[in-house]
């Protein structure tokens, strides 16, 4: 089972700590399970919520580009 961790978002700024931290207890969790992987996506957008990765008006919602950086890391 691959999990693909929690992504920063514009409009869930105010959440970063939190995503951060359960992030961080799942990557945890993870490791003691067999057959399961930590994708890390959080911080290969981090700081990148407000450029062309997401789309115009949809602050959660990547377009491809956004997308893209996800393929590379799956």
């Amino acid at each position: 089972m691959a999990y693909v961790s929690l992504k920063p978002s514009l409009s869930r700024l105010h959440l970063l700590s939190q995503f951060r931290e359960a992030n961080q207890l799942i990557m945890q969790y993870l490791a003691t399970q067999t057959k399961t992987t930590f994708v890390d996506v959080y911080h290969a957008l981090k700081g990148r919520y407000r450029d062309e990765r997401y789309f115009p008006g949809g602050p959660i919602d990547m377009n491809a580009k956004g997308y893209a950086i996800w393929k590379k890391r799956i």
